[in-house]
């Protein structure tokens, strides 16, 4: 019995002492890995200088961070949200540091109000892989919808006519409208199809639960000092 106590104990120890591991989702111009001027990884280096006990992140492209996640590979998700995932009571998320808002946007404008209802022609619609809108794409079936690896090859598509609009989060696309020059790129309020927050999520551990805690402190002093926004910038989407 006591050596099956200490075996309890040794393995609990072990466990404990074991990195968190964190999947970084690529996005390009907001969070890069050698790029320490875009915005989502400018926080990350901060809630990083914040948090204690050993962390190892690991940047994956498209929807490979979330892949990741959902088969466990990971312990947590950056950036996520508890609304894009359907096991919610065994996961944790931070306070959110900003706001992603999805948005159809095209060359000309793409109302959601319309696009949510048969058409006698489809609309060729192109959106990153994994990315499900909190559920909602189930709501475009009725569009032709084309999976894309990335917002630039969403672009790629619309630029070629091979797809009338991309559905895409911003911030994560703005690097595309600021590059855009002439025809600019349409989006308005009415085109805003889900909203969603940007936060750290975790599977429920003592660790992760641990690792959350800190991330919120760190987050609440950098938006009493204003950090939050100015590192954001423009990149600063209100809920």
């Amino acid at each position: 019995m006591l050596v099956c106590i200490v075996i309890l104990l040794v393995s609990q120890v072990s466990r404990a002492a074991e990195p968190l591991r964190i999947a970084v989702n690529h996005i390009e111009g907001m969070l890069e890995e050698h790029n320490n001027e875009a915005p989502y990884t400018e926080i990350l280096t901060h809630l990083q200088q914040g948090t204690s006990g050993s962390v190892s992140y690991f940047y994956y492209p498209g929807s490979r961070a979330s892949k990741a996640f959902n088969e466990h590979e990971v312990d947590c998700l950056f950036p996520s949200s508890l609304g894009v995932h359907n096991e919610k009571s065994r996961l944790i998320e931070s306070l959110a540091f900003n706001t992603a808002k999805a948005y159809f946007i095209g060359y000309e404008e793409y109302r959601t109000e319309s696009l949510l209802l048969p058409r006698q022609r489809p609309v060729m619609i192109a959106y990153r892989r994994g990315n499900t809108f909190g559920g909602r794409i189930e709501e475009l079936v009725h569009q032709a919808l084309v999976e894309v690896n990335s917002d630039s090859q969403a672009k790629l598509l619309l630029d070629k006519g091979r797809v009338d609009v991309m559905l895409v989060y911003l911030p994560d696309a703005m690097h595309l409208i600021n590059q855009q020059k002439t025809p600019a790129l349409i989006y308005t309020d009415a085109s805003h199809f889900y909203s969603q927050n940007d936060s750290m999520l975790c599977h429920d551990s003592q660790g992760a639960s641990r690792f959350i805690t800190t991330i919120n402190e760190r987050l609440a002093k950098m938006q009493d000092s204003g950090a939050l926004k100015r590192i954001l910038s423009k990149a600063y989407i209100q809920p």
